[in-house]
């Protein structure tokens, strides 16, 4: 037994020794630069290309056979102005010989360097990465399949199945390393005239076994054009591989994009576990995170129908951040914006990323933002809540709660991205609001009129635009307000009231210093066409004077044109000096010009023509008082009844 045995040993090591030798001698006498021509043929048969390899081919031998590829490209269709497609500078990959009769690929590694590629997609949307499918061989690069009637038996231990006379055995794989260095991946879409350059791209990954988790790791800068971008990625991971689920996952993903902006760095950080489940056309992203600035989202990403019309669908939560510090940070910092503070949102989503649909067209959306406070230069809030939804384009609020001002803010707001401009639509009340703590808010300057009280305000408007001056000038609808325990500060109406009066008296101006209306309630309803503002049945109740108005505001302009009808609530006092009664004149007051700074003053004409008329029917009053008496003791019986009646009595 023992001789077997050895002369078996010997006969084994003859026949290594022999298979060495012969590779030796197939190494050394021939050239590998003599299949060139077979290797471009077959480059051509299965790409419609042109593979031309100008570098040299050379053994690797003892323990890995392999070989080393100097320069070669690979063309692009003749339609193409730019002509080649692919470029490699160097590439080396070697196997071990004996593992492979056992249906395992054990490899010293595989390097790339060198590597350019030019993806591109002509005027006429046709993209030069596509290769014609007759073309292409379909089959598995993760198996073998032989025919059963060939003479080959595999291991037993690597046969998967066999079905319909063929027998599908999985290969086990073992590379050290893979590492791709100094590539170059051009993108350009013509059309679009959009490009996106990455150069020194770099992948390397260690220990690959199909049946265990091994790293991954790679870089890249990149520059896009239109709009213009630049910076770099860099990302690392652990990838498991099951090629007979065609399942893959990399877990512990980290990936950070830095971005260059004017001369500051914006830095996006991802993470998660990404799981590409091809047998079901699916992929998700769990644990998915995203940190941009103090901006931290989290959550969960789905996709299917991965290879064919993707939806996309998932959950993401926004924890609390300081709105106007992460503006700052990515260097979007709005002027206006003075505090978003604790501002977070909660939703759930779903985009579909195919068809002819705008972005927001097709992305359905719910859920809820939150602000601890919200201040800007024209508006102050707390505690606010919003309802968001996006269906079909159009993004509903609905309901906006909010405190502000003393008061609260019950609102519904539509925002319809299907047109060319955004359509905006708000309804909107205010309770129980401080007016002038509002309206100093939303002027842009101090203004030398200011309105107290607590007050009631209800819009319903439309506008559309982008810009604020474009969103004044297409504003329509209309708006109520009511007001109690108010104060017109800058305007005394009895101090003009009275100083009218005087006037019609001949007397000095009152001596009243204070420039303040107190009044108890004040109501007004307008209508809004094209950015103006126009009521006319305003009514002001002050304990003296009772007061309509009507005029316009322009605010588009930020101009007033406004009049006031001050009566007095006063009786006639000593009318027995004056042969008028002046406390039944309507005192006109005028207010024009700028919002910010106009001017108030009491239309003395239409005083004077009041007086005027009041003289005239005092006078006719006393002709007819004394031509009654005149009839009745010249005229005596019918003939003067007769004239009684004629000139009225």
């Amino acid at each position: 037994m023992r001789k077997i045995l050895k002369l078996t040993s010997i006969i084994l090591g003859i026949l290594v020794f022999l298979a060495v030798v012969g590779l030796s001698v197939l190494v050394t006498c021939v050239s590998p630069n003599r299949f060139k021509p077979l290797i471009a043929s077959q480059a051509a048969k299965y790409t419609d290309r042109q593979l031309t390899i100008d570098g040299d081919l050379s053994w690797e031998f003892f323990p890995y056979f392999g070989v080393k590829v100097g320069h070669m490209t690979l063309s692009n269709p003749a339609e193409f102005k730019e002509k080649v497609f692919a470029e490699v500078n160097h590439a080396t990959i070697g196997v071990k010989l004996l593992p492979l009769l056992d249906g395992k690929i054990q490899s010293s590694g595989v390097k790339l360097d060198g590597v350019i590629l030019n993806l591109i997609k002509d005027a006429d949307g046709n993209p030069n990465w596509q290769f014609s499918p007759t073309k292409i061989n379909a089959g598995n690069t993760a198996s073998v399949q032989v025919s059963s009637s060939q003479n080959i038996s595999p291991n037993p231990s690597n046969v998967e199945k066999q079905e319909n006379n063929k027998i599908t055995f999985v290969m086990s794989l073992d590379v050290p390393s893979v590492d791709i260095t100094n590539t170059q991946i051009h993108w350009s879409n013509v059309q679009a005239k959009q490009s996106v350059d990455l150069d020194n791209v770099e992948l390397h990954a260690k220990n690959i076994h199909l049946d265990q988790a091994f790293p991954i790791s790679g870089s890249l800068k990149f520059a896009i054009q239109n709009p213009a971008r630049r910076g770099e990625i860099n990302f690392d991971g652990n990838v498991n591989v099951d090629l007979k689920n065609k399942l893959y996952q990399v877990n512990n993903l980290d990936f950070v994009i830095q971005t260059q902006q004017a001369n500051q760095k914006i830095s996006l950080a991802l993470s998660g576990d990404v799981i590409a489940d091809l047998a079901n056309d699916t992929l998700v992203v769990n644990r998915f995170a995203s940190h941009l600035a103090n901006l931290l989202l989290n959550g969960i990403l789905k996709i299917d129908h991965l290879q064919n019309n993707p939806l996309v669908s998932g959950h993401v939560k926004i924890d609390s951040f300081d709105l106007k510090k992460f503006l700052q940070s990515i260097n979007q910092d709005v002027a206006s914006l003075e505090m978003g503070k604790n501002v977070s949102a909660d939703f759930d989503f779903d985009f579909i990323s195919s068809g002819d649909k705008t972005a927001l067209q097709k992305m359905n959306l719910i859920g809820v933002v939150k602000a601890e406070e919200f201040k800007t230069d024209k508006l102050l809030m707390d505690t606010i809540s919003v309802k968001t939804q996006l269906k079909n384009g159009v993004l509903a609020l609905s309901p906006i709660t909010a405190s502000l001002y003393e008061g609260s803010l019950q609102a519904d707001a539509n925002l319809n991205f299907n047109a060319v401009t955004p359509q905006i639509s708000v309804q909107a009340k205010l309770i129980n609001i401080n007016m002038k703590s509002l309206l100093a808010n939303m002027k842009k300057s101090e203004s030398k009129i200011k309105i107290k009280g607590i007050g009631t305000v209800s819009i319903n408007v439309t506008t559309s635009g982008l810009s604020q001056d474009v969103l004044t000038k297409n504003l329509n609808g209309n708006a109520s307000l009511s007001l109690k325990e108010g104060v017109i500060e800058g305007v005394n109406i009895g101090k003009l009231a009275d100083s009218a009066y005087a006037l019609a008296r001949h007397e000095a101006a009152p001596t009243d210093s204070s420039d303040n209306t107190n009044f108890g309630n004040l109501s007004a309803t307008a209508v809004i066409q094209k950015g103006i503002l126009t009521n006319n049945d305003l009514l002001l109740d002050s304990p003296r004077f009772d007061t309509k108005g009507k005029g316009s505001i322009d605010l588009v302009n930020q101009q007033i044109d406004y009049q006031l009808q001050t009566t007095s609530k006063e009786a006639a006092q000593n009318k027995g000096k004056n042969i008028l009664n002046i406390y039944n004149l309507t005192i006109p007051i005028r207010i024009t010009g700028n919002l910010s700074n106009p001017t108030v003053k009491v239309d003395s004409s239409d005083i004077a023509k009041q007086i005027a008329k009041q003289q005239i029917q005092h006078l006719q009053e006393n002709v007819k008082d004394k031509l009654k008496d005149v009839i009745k003791n010249k005229l005596p019986g019918d003939a003067g009844a007769l004239l009684k009646n004629l000139i009225g009595s």
